[in-house]
């Protein structure tokens, strides 16, 4: 069930969240960041995060709902479009 996290943050603050990430992940072969930068309109920092085959575990959104320098993120179900 292939997921992809779209992840907003403090533009300041975005090696921050990708430090953190790294952490997390760190002996998880099964997640990539796949893209990192800023939005054009706002300079919003922006992740994009996929896991190719198991979704995280409830804890990974409950930590980003806590995380202080999370804005918000998106959760993309890509099987969900086939259905």
């Amino acid at each position: 069930m292939p997921l992809t996290y779209l992840l907003l943050c403090h533009p300041d603050e975005l090696q921050t969240v990708i430090a953190l990430i790294e952490r997390w992940f760190e002996n998880d072969v099964d997640v990539t960041l796949s893209a990192q930068g800023t939005s054009e309109k706002q300079g919003t920092g922006v992740l994009v995060l996929k896991f190719e085959q198991e979704a995280p575990g409830s804890w990974f959104n409950e930590s980003l709902d806590e995380d202080e320098h999370i804005i918000d993120y998106i959760i993309h179900n890509e099987n969900s479009e086939e259905e």
